[in-house]
């Protein structure tokens, strides 16, 4: 039998039940609701996300496949970038492996291009699969299952969180977002939808006088203590915090933390000997999210850079997804970046694929490292270094997700 086409078009509201179905199918597993899936469906549209923001593949006229690109905006080196953040790719039972999925991720592609996001950002269920899309893995996170007197301690000002201090919630989050790389910003309706959802939570704030400089979101469950979200501003913030959850261990005697990898919690901790996953302490490093630059060579001029740093290079990068190769130059100078058509002048060359690229870009790892395993070629070794400041960004107080 000839193998049908996929037809690929834009979301509408009527395919709110058929939507859900297949997105039932394909992440349910033993719990198939699709009545449920459809509420949060609906639930998303209150919070403003259109079906138009969703893609449909059909074969012979019957809905098999979804995905959606959501708008966001996340700060990456002091500024706010457009983000298209993926959601939902999900092919139905009948239609596995045919392209489904392929057909629905290269509309998204094409979409976030013409409507001129800086980025596309993602959770994925295997990695591997958005790899073949050009996506790198650019939040790398800690989980950490311990005994609650490993923590450090440390006295600080704790007081319990209420609904009148939401707004310095929001400000705290929203200064941490500024510093941090590939953090989003979150909308008032999100913020109050997420708020509603920990009131069975622990909702800790540590403060200095009048200002809060920390918050940690955290799930009592039996005798254990499970994060939920943990931001800070300072040092002394989050030392609190430790310090306060700590104090805690006669009530709950194991906690889980999840810190973004380039937080060293380990030289904090009182104890570091870690066994297996089946023991009281482990620890082990997963990813989170993925990212793909889409504004080639644009969003190199959108974000900031050290101004004292001063070079010019040419860059080369692979996308796996048509196997073609884009080069330019990029000269940084003042805190800004200039990109180019390679010109006649004979530059230093840097080869990134779009997964290197995105996780240099994001400060996810630095030109260096990646260069040691091989993700990153040039012709000039003096160059890493000036590359690993000019990506390095402010220190990241959170890596939130969207």
């Amino acid at each position: 039998m000839p193998q049908q086409s996929i037809h690929v078009r834009r979301g509408r509201e009527e395919d709110i039940p058929v939507v859900a179905r297949v997105l039932a199918q394909a992440f349910d597993g033993d719990s198939y609701d699709p009545e449920g899936t459809a509420a949060r469906i609906r639930r998303r549209v209150e919070l403003g996300v259109s079906p138009e923001n969703s893609f449909i593949a059909e074969k012979d006229g019957k809905i098999v496949g979804t995905a959606t690109g959501i708008p966001f905006e996340t700060w990456v080196g002091g500024v706010k970038l457009r983000l298209m953040g993926i959601a939902g790719v999900a092919t139905g039972w009948e239609a596995r492996r045919q392209g489904v999925a392929r057909a629905l991720m290269l509309a998204l592609l094409d979409r976030a291009k013409e409507e001129g996001f800086h980025l596309m950002g993602l959770y994925p269920f295997r990695p591997s699969f958005y790899q073949a899309f050009g996506f790198g893995s650019v939040e790398m996170e800690c989980h950490y299952t311990i005994p609650t007197t490993f923590l450090p301690e440390s006295k600080s000002d704790a007081r319990e969180l209420f609904d009148e201090h939401l707004p310095l919630v929001q400000n705290l989050y929203d200064q941490a977002a500024m510093h941090g790389s590939f953090c989003n910003l979150r909308r008032s309706k999100v913020w109050e939808e997420r708020w509603n959802g920990w009131r069975d939570c622990m909702r800790i704030g540590i403060w200095d006088g009048s200002e809060l400089t920390a918050y940690a979101v955290m799930k009592p469950s039996g005798w254990k203590l499970q994060c939920r979200e943990i931001v800070w501003n300072s040092t002394a913030g989050f030392r609190g915090l430790l310090g306060f959850l700590r104090s805690l261990s006669d009530q709950y005697t194991q906690i889980d933390l999840r810190l973004p990898a380039d937080v060293a919690l380990m030289p904090a901790l009182k104890e570091t000997q870690f066994w297996g996953p089946n023991s009281d302490r482990y620890c082990y490093v997963t990813t989170e999210g993925m990212a793909k630059l889409v504004d080639l060579p644009g969003v190199f001029q959108a974000r900031s850079y050290p101004k004292h740093l001063s070079f010019a290079v040419r860059m080369v990068v692979a996308d796996p997804v048509d196997g073609g190769e884009l080069a330019f130059d990029l000269e940084l100078s003042n805190g800004s970046a200039c990109v180019s058509k390679p010109g006649a002048t004979s530059l230093p060359e840097v080869r990134f694929t779009t997964m290197s690229l995105a996780q240099w870009f994001l400060g996810t790892y630095s030109a260096s490292a990646l260069q040691r395993v091989g993700a990153l070629e040039t012709n000039c070794a003096d160059l890493l270094p000036h590359l690993d400041e000019a990506a390095a960004g402010p220190m990241p107080y959170n890596r939130e997700r969207y």
